[in-house]
């Protein structure tokens, strides 16, 4: 008894392979970016509640300011 040997035709394991791996890099590509966006988001809510060192300020019994003591002079200025 002879056996033949049929030559195999196609490459379908060549695609499921590519396509396997092309699925596992959008993935890790999606799950970095949602992290990166988390890590953002967070950044953001810091920024919100920020209230930089004004220094401080002497004022007189009758409003009046007498002396400011800071290193750098800095002042609120509201974004909207």
């Amino acid at each position: 008894m002879e056996y033949t040997v049929i030559p195999r035709r196609g490459c379908a394991w060549l695609f499921f392979s590519f396509m396997l791996i092309v699925g596992a890099l959008w993935g890790s590509a999606l799950g970095v970016f949602v992290w990166i966006l988390d890590d953002a988001q967070n950044v953001i809510s810091s920024l919100e509640t920020f209230r930089p060192k004004t220094g401080t300020k002497v004022y007189a019994d009758t409003g009046e300011l007498l002396y400011t003591f800071t290193i750098e002079d800095r002042q609120l200025v509201p974004l909207s």
